[in-house]
């Protein structure tokens, strides 16, 4: 793996998760791993699918201090994709509970959206891969108020555009993807206008 992208899941016991998740398909690719004293554990697997995803449990002696936030656009939204979308949907709700919908596409692609959950969680989306789409791997989507304005930056710091602004079938907002200058693919999102 050159580059990818990938977010982290927050678990209690990372070996115990580490084993479900062998159970049930996926394949540890780090170990439990310490990352700071009192900060907390990360690990890696890879799922049915072999998107690379991490795990992170946090230190009993973590004083519970974030960094502060910045004014920036965040990053509001993953996707998980596979050749079998509901195999990763069955994956990932009986290994961390998750609540997923089944959304109907205009295009006929099925797609599944995942809950935000806890505090710091962002929702996502898990779909099935079509032909001639990129090589599995997590993407991210950040929210910004101005999708041609932050793609044209991306292009002029390097980036590629891969698709200009346009608008999700179904309402859901507008979206524009690009390359950055590592090849990770990076999605913009904007949600839908209200009238």
């Amino acid at each position: 793996m050159d580059n990818f992208i990938t977010f982290y899941i927050e678990v209690d016991d990372l070996q115990a998760s580490l084993d479900k998740i062998g159970e049930d398909g996926g394949s540890t690719i780090v170990p439990p791993t310490e990352i700071a004293p009192g900060v907390g554990s990360i690990a890696m697997f890879l799922d049915p699918a072999q998107n690379a995803i991490g795990l992170y449990a946090q230190s009993p002696d973590w004083d519970g201090v974030m960094p502060p936030k910045v004014d920036a656009p965040p990053v509001v939204h993953f996707e998980l994709g596979g050749s079998d979308a509901a195999t990763l949907e069955d994956f990932y709700t009986k290994n961390f509970g998750w609540q997923i919908n089944a959304v109907d596409m205009p295009d006929g692609v099925p797609y599944r959206l995942v809950q935000q959950a806890g505090e710091y969680g962002i929702g996502g989306g898990i779909f099935q891969h079509m032909e001639g789409m990129p090589p599995n791997e997590p993407g991210i989507a950040i929210g910004v108020d101005d999708l041609q304005g932050y793609l044209d930056k991306a292009v002029s710091l390097g980036g590629t555009a891969l698709m200009q602004p346009g608008d999700i079938p179904g309402g859901f907002g507008s979206i524009a993807i690009f390359n950055d200058i590592s090849g990770n693919r990076i999605s913009l999102f904007a949600p839908p206008v209200n009238n």
